[in-house]
C-alpha cells in the first residue's frame, strides 16, 4: 500500500510540474507575442 501511495504521489508531483511548465511556456509565448519578440534567442 505504501508503494502504491508513493507511486501516486510521484505521479501527481510530476503532472503538477508538467502543467506548471506548460503554463509558463504559454505565458512566455504570450508575452513575446505582445512585445513583438517572436524570434527565438
Amino acid at each position: 500500500m505504501r508503494a502504491h501511495l508513493t507511486s501516486v504521489m510521484d505521479y501527481l508531483l510530476f503532472r503538477t510540474e508538467e502543467m506548471a511548465m506548460e503554463q509558463a511556456r504559454r505565458a512566455l509565448a504570450t508575452t513575446r507575442q505582445r512585445y513583438g519578440g517572436g524570434a527565438h534567442a
